[in-house]
């Protein structure tokens, strides 16, 4: 992202040009969360994230060095192959993990993908500063990936989904239970609702600071900025949150919290105004995406990484939608308003929501006395939402 005006640049891309890229990042990353489910589910969940490192590597590479546009355009759409299988395989990585000790991990660790974010984009401007450039930090990027991929080809969990027992008496002795749809688009949507507000401050935040407030239009990254610090801050505190109210409350929490912020940013027609609406909104992003793959994960355990590949189609949705939405009601009521689409979205959500602990598990209620993770309970230690094939 932080180099994309580089490639305007050596391309000619307008504005239109980088909109059409990032759509088509997004489809491609679609495709990548099948991959995802693909490779899990045959070779592990470890093997996916390894993998989309390494296409994540070759795509960086190409971008950097492409002696044409059109395989610039090709190394954009492999990036995103790699992107989506890498956002579906981590997500499966951590709730195993959490499946595992019985404890919330998925905050900090998305605490630790948003700082990464930030030191990113600090390196680029370092780069950009440098005689090496956007194409220096492009290659910098790519040994980081391939060299964690090697390191994780040996440290990640190499486990795949165990056969379970079945749960139709006609189906054959080695099926597996069936995947629970109703409970796939519950919390679907509401990851949708999650990415459809993070998209529209991500893509929209500065532009509205800039357009609207000239006298302060210096200050414009600030808004974003100050959104991306109290992300962090609220990740690295939703674990302990989750642990002490559970997923449904607090996901409810963070509902309320991100309607208060697009109402202020929508209400207040003022630069401390807008600033202060996004700062509220990343509290509420910060929560409720962590505990919502949190949530996918404990639906069915026995086909955990085939839930998080699905659930996870619902994030390029939400990212669509908060940015094209913001753009289209903004041409006519102007960005401010238009902020009350990822409201409304939030507030659609609520139903969804509260029937998360129908179709999910606590990480706490769901160990037993013997420690057992939910993945290693049997149906009778299920609850019966994990046990019903309709679900």
């Amino acid at each position: 992202m932080t180099a994309l005006p580089t490639f305007q640049d050596t391309w000619g891309i307008d504005e239109t040009g980088v909109s059409l890229i990032l759509l088509g990042t997004c489809v491609m990353a679609g495709l990548g969360s099948v991959a995802a489910d693909f490779l899990a589910v045959r070779r592990g969940s470890r093997v996916a994230v390894c993998a989309a490192l390494a296409v994540q590597t070759v795509a960086i590479a190409t971008m950097a060095l492409a002696p044409a546009y059109g395989v610039f355009l090709a190394a954009v759409i492999v990036y995103g192959i790699g992107l989506g299988t890498m956002d579906a395989a981590v997500n499966m990585q951590g709730t195993m993990l959490e499946a595992r000790t019985g404890i919330a991990h998925l905050g900090r660790f998305y605490a630790a993908y948003t700082a990464a974010a930030a030191l990113g984009a600090v390196a680029m401007s370092g780069f950009l500063s440098s005689s090496a450039g956007a194409v220096g930090a492009l290659f910098t990027a790519a040994v980081v990936q391939i060299a964690v991929a090697a390191f994780g080809f040996g440290a990640l969990d190499p486990s795949r989904e165990r056969a379970a027992p079945k749960t139709d008496p006609r189906a054959a002795d080695d099926a597996r239970p069936v995947l629970p749809r109703r409970a796939i688009w519950v919390v679907g949507i509401v990851l949708m609702a999650a990415y459809m507000l993070d998209s529209a401050v991500s893509t929209w935040s500065t532009v509205y600071l800039t357009e609207t407030f000239d006298g302060v239009a210096r200050l414009a990254p600030l808004g974003y900025a100050l959104y991306q610090a109290t992300t962090l801050i609220s990740r690295l505190l939703t674990d302990r949150l989750e642990m002490r109210w559970g997923v449904t409350r607090l996901a409810i929490a963070a509902i309320v919290i991100g309607l208060a912020g697009c109402i202020v940013v929508a209400a207040v027609p003022t630069f401390a105004g807008a600033v202060t609406g996004f700062a509220i909104a990343g509290v509420a992003v910060g929560m409720l995406v962590p505990v919502t793959f949190a949530a996918a994960g404990r639906i069915l355990p026995a086909r955990r990484d085939e839930v998080i590949a699905r659930v996870n189609l619902f994030n390029y949705v939400g990212v669509i939608l908060g940015a094209v939405t913001i753009g289209a009601i903004a041409s006519g009521s102007g960005i401010g308003p238009a902020f009350l689409i990822p409201a409304a979205g939030l507030l659609a959500v609520i139903p969804a929501v509260r029937r998360i602990h129908a179709h999910t598990g606590s990480v706490v209620a769901g160990r037993s006395a013997a420690g057992q993770s939910p993945a290693d309970q049997s149906p009778a230690d299920q609850s019966p939402a994990d046990q019903s094939p309709s679900r």
